[in-house]
Protein backbone atom coordinates (compact mmCIF):
# COMPACT_ATOMS: atom_id res chain seq x y z
CA UNK A 1 0.00 0.00 0.00
CA UNK A 2 2.62 2.11 0.80
CA UNK A 3 4.55 2.02 -2.50
CA UNK A 4 1.06 2.29 -4.27
CA UNK A 5 0.81 5.70 -2.53
CA UNK A 6 4.40 6.81 -3.56
CA UNK A 7 4.00 5.97 -7.13
CA UNK A 8 0.88 7.56 -6.96
CA UNK A 9 2.09 11.28 -5.77
CA UNK A 10 5.20 10.79 -8.49
CA UNK A 11 3.35 9.54 -11.14
CA UNK A 12 2.24 12.78 -12.40
CA UNK A 13 5.03 14.31 -12.63
CA UNK A 14 6.71 12.09 -14.66
CA UNK A 15 7.11 13.17 -18.68
CA UNK A 16 6.92 9.87 -19.72
CA UNK A 17 4.61 7.66 -18.30
CA UNK A 18 5.32 4.14 -17.77
CA UNK A 19 2.41 0.99 -17.44
CA UNK A 20 1.71 0.57 -14.40
CA UNK A 21 1.24 -2.98 -13.14
CA UNK A 22 -0.32 -2.77 -9.10
CA UNK A 23 -0.69 -6.17 -7.39
CA UNK A 24 -3.72 -7.38 -4.97
CA UNK A 25 -2.96 -9.75 -2.32
CA UNK A 26 -5.14 -9.01 0.04
CA UNK A 27 -8.74 -10.44 0.26
CA UNK A 28 -10.36 -7.60 1.80
CA UNK A 29 -11.93 -4.74 -0.68
CA UNK A 30 -10.58 -1.57 -1.39
CA UNK A 31 -12.48 1.36 -0.12
CA UNK A 32 -13.59 4.27 -2.84
CA UNK A 33 -10.59 6.53 -1.37
CA UNK A 34 -8.28 3.64 -2.50
CA UNK A 35 -9.83 2.73 -5.74
CA UNK A 36 -10.14 5.98 -7.25
CA UNK A 37 -7.47 7.88 -5.76
CA UNK A 38 -4.83 4.85 -6.30
CA UNK A 39 -5.33 2.04 -8.45
CA UNK A 40 -7.33 4.23 -11.26
CA UNK A 41 -4.08 4.92 -12.94
CA UNK A 42 -2.63 1.08 -12.84
CA UNK A 43 -2.80 0.08 -16.20
CA UNK A 44 -3.13 -3.74 -14.89
CA UNK A 45 -4.23 -5.41 -11.10
CA UNK A 46 -2.85 -8.56 -10.46
CA UNK A 47 -4.33 -10.17 -7.78
CA UNK A 48 -2.91 -13.21 -6.29
CA UNK A 49 -5.83 -15.99 -5.93
CA UNK A 50 -9.00 -16.72 -7.80
CA UNK A 51 -11.31 -15.96 -5.27
CA UNK A 52 -10.30 -12.03 -5.19
CA UNK A 53 -10.31 -12.01 -8.64
CA UNK A 54 -14.17 -13.06 -8.60
CA UNK A 55 -14.85 -10.55 -5.67
CA UNK A 56 -12.98 -7.70 -7.05
CA UNK A 57 -14.90 -8.36 -10.15
CA UNK A 58 -18.75 -8.91 -8.54
CA UNK A 59 -17.73 -5.39 -7.00
CA UNK A 60 -17.55 -3.97 -10.44
CA UNK A 61 -13.72 -3.51 -9.25
CA UNK A 62 -12.04 -1.98 -12.89
CA UNK A 63 -12.77 -5.53 -14.01
CA UNK A 64 -11.16 -4.96 -17.66
CA UNK A 65 -7.68 -4.24 -15.93
CA UNK A 66 -7.62 -7.17 -13.26
CA UNK A 67 -5.72 -10.43 -13.90
CA UNK A 68 -5.58 -13.41 -11.86
CA UNK A 69 -2.07 -14.35 -11.63
CA UNK A 70 -1.38 -16.85 -8.58
CA UNK A 71 1.73 -16.18 -6.25
CA UNK A 72 3.94 -18.87 -6.76
CA UNK A 73 5.85 -21.24 -4.36
CA UNK A 74 9.86 -22.64 -4.48
CA UNK A 75 8.67 -26.37 -4.76
CA UNK A 76 12.85 -27.00 -4.57
CA UNK A 77 13.38 -25.18 -1.45
CA UNK A 78 9.86 -26.85 -0.09
CA UNK A 79 10.43 -30.50 -0.53
CA UNK A 80 9.16 -34.10 0.17
CA UNK A 81 12.02 -35.34 3.06
CA UNK A 82 9.99 -36.04 5.90
CA UNK A 83 11.50 -39.80 5.60
CA UNK A 84 14.05 -37.41 7.93
CA UNK A 85 11.45 -36.53 10.50
CA UNK A 86 12.92 -38.32 13.83
CA UNK A 87 16.33 -36.29 12.22
CA UNK A 88 15.17 -33.01 12.09
CA UNK A 89 12.98 -33.10 15.19
CA UNK A 90 16.27 -34.11 17.19
CA UNK A 91 17.91 -31.24 15.45
CA UNK A 92 15.23 -28.81 16.18
CA UNK A 93 15.01 -29.77 19.91
CA UNK A 94 11.43 -31.09 19.00
CA UNK A 95 9.52 -34.08 20.65
CA UNK A 96 10.43 -37.22 19.54
CA UNK A 97 7.21 -38.67 19.89
CA UNK A 98 3.79 -37.51 19.49
CA UNK A 99 1.61 -35.32 16.96
CA UNK A 100 3.16 -32.03 15.75
CA UNK A 101 0.49 -29.39 14.38
CA UNK A 102 2.21 -26.14 13.03
CA UNK A 103 1.02 -22.62 12.29
CA UNK A 104 2.89 -20.14 9.87
CA UNK A 105 1.88 -16.84 10.02
CA UNK A 106 2.99 -13.57 11.58
CA UNK A 107 1.47 -13.03 15.01
CA UNK A 108 -2.08 -11.02 14.27
CA UNK A 109 -5.13 -12.49 15.58
CA UNK A 110 -7.41 -10.00 14.15
CA UNK A 111 -6.53 -11.44 10.47
CA UNK A 112 -4.37 -14.32 11.45
CA UNK A 113 -7.16 -16.01 14.22
CA UNK A 114 -4.04 -17.08 16.49
CA UNK A 115 -6.46 -16.56 19.26
CA UNK A 116 -9.04 -19.15 17.40
CA UNK A 117 -6.56 -21.79 16.97
CA UNK A 118 -5.48 -21.56 20.42
CA UNK A 119 -9.15 -21.66 21.89
CA UNK A 120 -9.42 -24.97 19.74
CA UNK A 121 -6.45 -26.58 20.67
CA UNK A 122 -7.31 -25.86 24.52
CA UNK A 123 -10.39 -27.81 24.12
CA UNK A 124 -8.08 -30.85 22.30
CA UNK A 125 -8.21 -34.13 24.33
CA UNK A 126 -4.90 -35.21 22.98
CA UNK A 127 -1.17 -36.00 25.29
CA UNK A 128 0.97 -36.17 23.01
CA UNK A 129 -0.47 -33.44 20.90
CA UNK A 130 1.84 -30.24 20.11
CA UNK A 131 1.48 -27.26 18.58
CA UNK A 132 4.31 -24.75 16.96
CA UNK A 133 3.39 -20.99 16.04
CA UNK A 134 5.81 -19.48 13.40
CA UNK A 135 6.20 -16.10 12.60
CA UNK A 136 7.25 -12.50 13.44
CA UNK A 137 6.27 -11.90 17.07
CA UNK A 138 4.16 -14.87 17.93
CA UNK A 139 7.30 -15.41 20.82
CA UNK A 140 6.23 -12.34 21.85
CA UNK A 141 4.47 -10.99 25.23
CA UNK A 142 0.96 -11.09 24.09
CA UNK A 143 1.51 -13.94 22.24
CA UNK A 144 2.87 -16.03 25.30
CA UNK A 145 0.05 -14.48 27.87
CA UNK A 146 -2.56 -16.16 25.61
CA UNK A 147 -0.85 -19.24 26.04
CA UNK A 148 -0.41 -19.20 29.60
CA UNK A 149 -4.08 -18.07 30.03
CA UNK A 150 -5.66 -21.16 28.13
CA UNK A 151 -3.15 -23.54 30.09
CA UNK A 152 -1.45 -24.65 27.34
CA UNK A 153 2.72 -23.87 28.64
CA UNK A 154 4.20 -27.13 27.24
CA UNK A 155 2.41 -27.96 24.75
CA UNK A 156 2.31 -24.77 22.47
CA UNK A 157 5.36 -23.15 21.83
CA UNK A 158 5.51 -19.52 19.72
CA UNK A 159 9.23 -20.01 18.20
CA UNK A 160 8.99 -16.71 16.21
CA UNK A 161 10.44 -15.42 13.29
CA UNK A 162 12.55 -18.90 11.69
CA UNK A 163 14.70 -19.36 8.79
CA UNK A 164 14.14 -23.16 8.68
CA UNK A 165 10.54 -23.15 7.79
CA UNK A 166 11.04 -25.83 5.40
CA UNK A 167 12.56 -28.12 8.06
CA UNK A 168 10.31 -27.59 10.64
CA UNK A 169 7.09 -28.41 7.89
CA UNK A 170 8.67 -31.74 7.45
CA UNK A 171 9.63 -32.69 10.98
CA UNK A 172 5.72 -32.38 12.11
CA UNK A 173 2.77 -33.57 11.25
CA UNK A 174 -0.13 -31.37 10.48
CA UNK A 175 -0.21 -27.70 8.90
CA UNK A 176 -3.27 -25.83 10.30
CA UNK A 177 -4.43 -21.80 8.97
CA UNK A 178 -7.29 -20.42 11.29
CA UNK A 179 -6.89 -17.07 9.23
CA UNK A 180 -9.73 -14.49 9.21
CA UNK A 181 -8.92 -12.82 5.94
CA UNK A 182 -6.23 -14.50 3.23
CA UNK A 183 -4.95 -13.52 -0.26
CA UNK A 184 -4.19 -17.11 -1.45
CA UNK A 185 -2.07 -18.15 1.45
CA UNK A 186 1.17 -19.05 0.27
CA UNK A 187 2.54 -20.58 3.89
CA UNK A 188 -0.56 -23.18 3.08
CA UNK A 189 0.61 -24.19 -0.17
CA UNK A 190 4.03 -24.12 0.99
CA UNK A 191 3.13 -26.61 3.87
CA UNK A 192 1.14 -28.86 1.14
CA UNK A 193 4.62 -29.04 -0.93
CA UNK A 194 5.86 -30.60 1.66
CA UNK A 195 3.16 -33.50 2.11
CA UNK A 196 1.55 -32.01 5.13
CA UNK A 197 -1.68 -32.85 5.89
CA UNK A 198 -3.59 -29.39 6.32
CA UNK A 199 -6.10 -27.18 7.86
CA UNK A 200 -7.47 -24.50 6.89
CA UNK A 201 -9.93 -21.87 7.37
CA UNK A 202 -12.46 -21.08 3.88
CA UNK A 203 -11.40 -17.60 3.14
CA UNK A 204 -10.33 -15.56 0.22
CA UNK A 205 -8.31 -17.96 -2.47
CA UNK A 206 -8.05 -20.53 -0.51
CA UNK A 207 -11.06 -22.69 -0.97
CA UNK A 208 -10.08 -22.85 -5.11
CA UNK A 209 -7.56 -25.21 -4.51
CA UNK A 210 -8.06 -26.75 -1.42
CA UNK A 211 -11.02 -29.68 -1.30
CA UNK A 212 -12.13 -30.72 1.91
CA UNK A 213 -11.63 -34.33 2.39
CA UNK A 214 -9.37 -34.73 -0.91
CA UNK A 215 -5.84 -32.12 -0.56
CA UNK A 216 -6.89 -31.02 2.73
CA UNK A 217 -9.63 -29.93 5.55
CA UNK A 218 -11.26 -26.65 5.01
CA UNK A 219 -13.44 -24.97 8.31
CA UNK A 220 -15.35 -22.18 8.84
CA UNK A 221 -13.67 -19.23 9.80
CA UNK A 222 -14.55 -17.76 13.96
CA UNK A 223 -15.44 -20.89 14.75
CA UNK A 224 -12.92 -22.58 17.15
CA UNK A 225 -15.18 -25.87 17.69
CA UNK A 226 -15.13 -26.78 13.47
CA UNK A 227 -11.26 -25.97 13.94
CA UNK A 228 -11.11 -28.74 17.00
CA UNK A 229 -13.25 -31.19 14.78
CA UNK A 230 -10.93 -30.78 12.15
CA UNK A 231 -8.02 -31.53 14.66
CA UNK A 232 -9.65 -34.35 15.91
CA UNK A 233 -10.69 -35.82 12.34
CA UNK A 234 -6.92 -35.83 10.98
CA UNK A 235 -5.87 -37.07 14.59
CA UNK A 236 -8.28 -40.27 13.56
CA UNK A 237 -6.86 -40.71 9.83
CA UNK A 238 -5.37 -44.56 8.85
CA UNK A 239 -1.77 -44.15 7.74
CA UNK A 240 -3.37 -44.75 3.80
CA UNK A 241 -5.46 -42.30 4.18
CA UNK A 242 -2.92 -39.73 5.45
CA UNK A 243 -0.58 -39.96 2.59
CA UNK A 244 -3.45 -40.37 -0.05
CA UNK A 245 -4.27 -36.89 0.93
CA UNK A 246 -0.68 -35.62 1.56
CA UNK A 247 -0.41 -36.92 -2.13
CA UNK A 248 -2.74 -34.92 -3.50
CA UNK A 249 -1.73 -32.04 -1.91
CA UNK A 250 1.68 -32.02 -3.25
CA UNK A 251 -0.19 -32.83 -6.80
CA UNK A 252 -1.86 -29.76 -6.14
CA UNK A 253 0.78 -27.63 -4.82
CA UNK A 254 3.23 -28.12 -8.41
CA UNK A 255 0.35 -26.14 -9.67
CA UNK A 256 1.26 -22.86 -8.04
CA UNK A 257 5.19 -23.09 -9.11
CA UNK A 258 6.97 -19.63 -9.15
CA UNK A 259 8.31 -21.13 -12.47
CA UNK A 260 4.47 -20.90 -13.89
CA UNK A 261 4.03 -17.30 -11.90
CA UNK A 262 6.86 -15.59 -13.91
CA UNK A 263 5.96 -17.38 -17.18
CA UNK A 264 2.68 -15.31 -16.89
CA UNK A 265 3.72 -12.29 -15.29
CA UNK A 266 6.28 -12.20 -18.16
CA UNK A 267 3.07 -12.68 -20.86
CA UNK A 268 1.62 -10.29 -19.00
CA UNK A 269 4.55 -7.72 -19.24
CA UNK A 270 5.08 -8.19 -22.90
CA UNK A 271 1.14 -7.81 -23.97
CA UNK A 272 1.85 -4.11 -22.25
CA UNK A 273 4.58 -3.67 -24.15
CA UNK A 274 2.48 -3.91 -27.10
Amino acid sequence: PHAIDFIRFTFPLLRKKPKLVFVRRSGRTPSPFSKWFKYRIADRIVVVSEGIYKLLKKKNFFPKKLVYIPSGIDLERFGDYRDKKRELRRKLNLPLKGKIFINVANWNPPVKGQDILLEAFSLLRCKDCFLLLVGHETDSPRAKELIRKLGLEGKVWGLGFRKDIPDLLNAGDFFVLSSRLEGIAGALLQAMATGMVAISTAVGGIPSYLKDGRNGFLVESENPKALLKAMERVLSLEENEYWAIAQRAKDTAKLYSIENTAKKYGELFKELAG
